[in-house]
């Protein structure tokens, strides 16, 4: 086994981005404790309760029929559309973007937070 870059322990092969038998660079341990402390210094990067409750609210809509997809609002492609939520207090009052407008979208919300 190939060892662990933080601490020379033995690394466990696991499915690393669907690739069976990769190897990640430290051990789970290590790899934990890494992730633990990005969590600590960066706790406004992760997604909040109420976040995953407004995503399982549409997610459960959808799935009812009482929440249908529409076209992407700025280019109108039907392909990949995901819903947006501009206030997450408001789960079902989402606007619908694909993947490319969603993330310029939360890019600008992020440059008009700063």
């Amino acid at each position: 086994m190939t060892p662990c870059r933080k601490c020379g322990a033995p690394r466990v092969a696991y499915n690393d981005a669907g690739k069976p038998g990769a190897f990640r660079y430290a051990c789970r341990p290590c790899e934990r404790a890494r992730v633990q402390a990005h969590r600590v210094k960066n706790p406004d990067r992760g997604v909040s309760s109420l976040q995953r409750r407004a995503h399982k609210a549409v997610e459960n809509a959808l799935i009812r029929g009482t929440l249908h997809r529409n076209p992407c609002m700025v280019c109108g492609t039907q392909d990949r559309v995901q819903a947006h939520h501009e206030d997450y207090s408001r789960p079902l009052d989402v606007v619908w973007l694909c993947p490319t407008h969603h993330k310029a979208r939360h890019r600008e919300m992020r440059c008009n937070a700063a």
